[in-house]
């Protein structure tokens, strides 16, 4: 293998030939006068130099897959600095109050980089785009605004956001927070200053 190597940078011509006489086990190598390197077969005859390499390779090949065979898969633990999202259960679930362009376009899409929150629920005037946009993130709850009040009963709903118009804020907030939930409100809070300090008193009274 090593002369192969060799001949690619240096012709035999530039070679010693007298140093180049040496033996393996079953081929001696004798340079002839014309600078080629001739490869004996001790026991069979002569070979090409192809015809050495060829062998040698597959050699080699055989060599390479009896130690890979040798090898054993085994287990390994968890490394304990894996930077992976917390396990699903342990997660903090979020139910998804209106899905505008916004929630389509920016809060819900955010969700997939979380590590310690995960979406539990879509909740929608339009069942239709909730269960398509389910499908789509793997959410199978869906809730309406006739069954908002619901989601009380819903021990997997850590959490709601509410990304709908600034005109219903108020209104939605308070019924998540007195159906126990904490509650994310996209900004403005709300429209008015008194219906903010309601929103306020509100999370007070559920604390």
């Amino acid at each position: 293998m090593t002369i192969g190597l060799l001949e690619d940078v240096v012709p035999t011509s530039a070679l010693d030939h007298s140093r180049l006489k040496f033996s393996l086990p079953f081929f001696s190598f004798v340079p002839s006068p014309n600078g080629a390197i001739g490869v004996t077969n001790k026991n069979q005859g002569s070979y090409s130099r192809r015809t050495f390499l060829s062998a040698t390779t597959a050699a080699t090949l055989a060599a390479s897959y009896s130690s890979a065979s040798a090898q054993e898969a085994v287990g390994q633990a968890l490394p304990g600095n894996v930077d992976a999202p917390e396990p699903a259960t342990d997660r903090m679930g979020w139910a998804v109050v209106g899905l505008g362009s916004f929630a389509v376009g920016q809060v819900i899409p955010g969700f997939d980089s979380a590590k310690k929150s995960r979406i539990i629920a879509f909740i929608s005037g339009n069942a239709d785009k909730a269960h398509n946009l389910g499908k789509r993130y793997g959410v199978a709850k869906h809730y309406d605004y006739t069954n908002f009040d619901t989601i009380a009963d819903d021990e997997e709903i850590d959490c709601v956001y509410i990304v709908l118009p600034v005109g219903l804020h108020a209104e939605y907030a308070i019924r998540a927070l007195n159906a126990g939930k904490h509650v994310l409100v996209e900004k403005p809070m709300a429209s008015t200053s008194a219906e903010c300090n309601l929103m306020i008193t509100t999370a007070k009274a559920n604390n």
